[in-house]
Order: C-alpha cells, then sequence, then structure tokens
C-alpha cells in the first residue's frame, strides 16, 4: 500500500507521514505518537546496527546463501556461553581449549600436555607409545628385570602360551676386551636360565647351548653343546657380583660379536 500525496490536504494526511523529533532521534508521527512496530517493504541499509539490551529473542529468516563469518584474519568472534551443534564443526587451522567433553574426536593429531594425552583420567605419554610401537608391554617391570616380559615382533599361535619367566628376543653384545658381561639376571627374582649363545670374529662362528643355576652364593654353569666353525673363538663363564648372575665371555679376539637368546625361570 503506498500513499499519493498529489493534490492532498495536510490535514487529511499527516497522520500517515513520520517525523524524527527531540533529542532522543526517536520517530513520531504527526499527531504525536511514538513509532512502535515498523515495517519496510525494501532494505534497511544503516552505518551500524544496534540491538537494544532489553531485546530478548530476535528471529532471523534466511531464504538463501550461507551462514559463513570469521572469513578473514581479522574476523574474531568471542563468545561468552556454550556453543551446541548438531551437524559437524571443521577448521582448516588449530582450534584450542582449555577444557572440553566430547563423545567422539576424529583428528590427525591430538597435543595435550604436549607429550600427554589423557584417555578416562589414564595418562598415555609419548614414551608409553614409543614402547607399544617396539611391541612392549606397559605393565610395571619386576624386580631386577630391565626389560619387560616381552620383546620383540608378533607372535602367532593356535593354542595357548604359558611363560612363567621371560623370553627376550635375540640380543647382541660387542666385546670391548678380552673378557666382557655378556648378560645379567637378579638372583632375588629368577633361580636359573638356558642360553642360546652365537658367536661371530670376521668369518670365524661359534654356537653353544648353556644352562645356568645359582645357589647357596654360587654361580653353577654347564656348556653342553658346543660347535664352530674350525675355532674356538670364546669361554664362557659365570659368577655372582652384587646379587646378580654375570654370564661371562673371554677369549684373545678383541673383535668378537656375541648373540644370544635367554630363556629364564623365577625362583
Amino acid at each position: 500500500m503506498s500513499f499519493d500525496l498529489t493534490n492532498k490536504n495536510i490535514q487529511d494526511t499527516f497522520q500517515n507521514l513520520l517525523q524524527r523529533t527531540g533529542s532522543d532521534n526517536r520517530l513520531y508521527d504527526l499527531t504525536g505518537n511514538e513509532i512502535g512496530d515498523l515495517k519496510i517493504s525494501g532494505s534497511l541499509t544503516a552505518q551500524q546496527y544496534i540491538v537494544s539490551s532489553s531485546v530478548t529473542n530476535i528471529t532471523t529468516q534466511q531464504l538463501s546463501g550461507s551462514t559463513i563469518f570469521g572469513n578473514s584474519s581479522d574476523d574474531t568472534h568471542t563468545f561468552i556461553g556454550n556453543i551446541t551443534s548438531s551437524g559437524n564443526i571443521s577448521a582448516s587451522g588449530n582450534i584450542f581449549a582449555n577444557s572440553g567433553s566430547f563423545n567422539y574426536i576424529t583428528a590427525s593429531k591430538i597435543d595435550v600436555d604436549a607429550s600427554t594425552i589423557r584417555i578416562g583420567g589414564e595418562e598415555l605419554s609419548k614414551a608409553n607409545l614409543q614402547t607399544l610401537r617396539q611391541g612392549k608391554s606397559l605393565k610395571a617391570l619386576g624386580p631386577g628385570k630391565v626389560n619387560p616380559d616381552i620383546l620383540g615382533g608378533d607372535i602367532t599361535a593356535s593354542g595357548d602360551i604359558k611363560i612363567n619367566g621371560n623370553i627376550l628376543n635375540t640380543q647382541e653384545v660387542q666385546m670391548t676386551n678380552s673378557s666382557s658381561v655378556i648378560d645379567t639376571f637378579n638372583t632375588g627374582s629368577f633361580r636359573s636360565t638356558k642360553y642360546i649363545l652365537q658367536v661371530t670374529s670376521a668369518s670365524n662362528f661359534q654356537l653353544s647351548e648353556m644352562l645356568v643355576l645359582h645357589h647357596n652364593s654360587t654361580a653353577s654353569s654347564t656348556e653342553y653343546a658346543q660347535i664352530n666353525s674350525g675355532l674356538n673363538l670364546v669361554n664362557f663363564s659365570t659368577d655372582i657380583f652384587e646379587n646378580s648372575v654375570r654370564l661371562n665371555a673371554s677369549g684373545n679376539f678383541l673383535s668378537c660379536s656375541v648373540r644370544y637368546e635367554r630363556t629364564i625361570i623365577p625362583n
């Protein structure tokens, strides 16, 4: 509806006109009534948009387009309360929060406290992740142990595997002098062990099996099988030093490398 004022008397039309009056810049009609609701059929353009603090509800309607905001580096938004979304929230940059609650997170990187992730109150540190990647157990080490019970790669079995002691995968020690300590185990935790020992020096090789038992502060051993490529490279012996049984190797070849596998039985 429009109003054509051509050839109209002011007394017949003034009630349909608006004026700004007073120091508060409010709109009134020409009879002095303050304008409440105001509807326009076109666009409303303003240099600044201010919503009164007394407004408790705003209804918006959007026919087309996007609700994207924050699309420039200087466009920042601060929220004091909560943000709730029934859909996905994505970011091309980083998301930082002092605390949060999530039912499910998919991310290429999660960094909490620089080196620790906490899941359900349990800590998973960078050192724990490295241990798991090496196939090692996170279980606390028993007395006298320096490594988890099982080291190495995968174990596949069609039936049960029962281990009373621990099994080490192949370890290697390079002898630095004519007599070197190859391995140790704690006397308070373990009673006996079995070794398979392979010695290499240049093109010479030696292989033997050895049983070790400690009792009454004495370490006894027997090397019950040995083969070599024509030259005996080292001799093995045992003793006890500072509550540990030591497996020693002695020989005349300083370039010897000793590789061994050990099966150990607790007290």
